[in-house]
């Protein structure tokens, strides 16, 4: 997914520094991705937004 264009607010605001974005890593216990502090994002929606914007392959 392609999160480039969202201002995260609120307790997501942190996701909005490319360095600690970048240390996201797969939450297998919660099936959904993580960042260290305990933000994480509900894994149905990532799924919808997923199946509603398939990546192309190059």
């Amino acid at each position: 997914m392609d999160f480039s264009g969202e201002r995260w607010t609120g307790v997501l605001a942190p996701l909005n520094d490319p360095a600690y974005f970048a240390r996201v890593m797969v939450d297998s216990e919660a099936g959904t991705i993580a960042w260290p502090g305990g933000i994480d994002l509900a894994p149905e929606p990532l799924y919808e937004q997923a199946k509603a914007h398939p990546l192309l392959a190059a």
